[in-house]
């Protein structure tokens, strides 16, 4: 019997563990963790990975024919396969919802987890320097408990956009009664 021949092919070069994302927002996670490199990954097994995005597949029909098809990679490339399985991922679905596209940000790769991050800690540090500018008491506490103010310094330096550009319009919002979303 023949020995399997594995091969991963995907667009990316890191495989995103989806439910650590949250994780790399608190700093309880990296990078290694959360998106490790597919070579790193598959190092301990006999898996070839390929970077690549599939465009097209052709089955080859026949009993007799030894491999039974090809996938198309985009540049020209091919792979023959005997058994293919797919898996396609996921994109953020909006749902056609007014307003998520340009205000809400999507949850769903590691770069997307770095840019909440980014948007978190921004207006982690917004409040916090807000309390500390009114003399808040809890102000030295919260900011010496989450972060600090040259962190929060270092964000002005650097090009972004506003948390909130426009507000929110009312219908987006559900609202909000005693027991929780619905009516009052």
């Amino acid at each position: 019997m023949r020995r399997a021949q594995v091969t991963l092919v995907d667009q990316s070069d890191c495989f995103t563990y989806k439910p650590l994302l949250y994780e790399l927002i608190n700093g309880s996670a990296n990078k290694e963790e959360v998106a490790p490199y597919f070579n790193q990954l598959l190092a301990p097994y006999p898996i070839r990975f390929v970077q690549g995005k599939v465009v097209g597949i052709e089955e080859e029909s026949g009993s007799d024919v030894e491999v039974s098809g090809k996938v198309q990679l985009e540049g020209g490339t091919s792979l023959d396969y005997d058994y293919l399985v797919m898996g396609l991922g996921s994109q953020t679905d909006t749902r056609g919802i007014p307003g998520v596209k340009d205000y809400a940000l999507p949850f769903n790769s590691y770069e997307d987890a770095v840019k909440v991050s980014s948007v978190t800690m921004e207006a982690w540090c917004c409040f916090a320097l807000t309390l500390h500018a009114a003399g808040s008491p809890a102000s030295t506490a919260l900011s010496g408990t989450q972060t600090d103010r040259s962190a929060c310094a270092s964000l002005s330096t650097h090009p972004r956009p506003p948390l909130l550009p426009h507000p929110i319009p009312p219908h987006t919002i559900p609202p909000q009664g005693p027991s929780g979303p619905g009516p009052d």
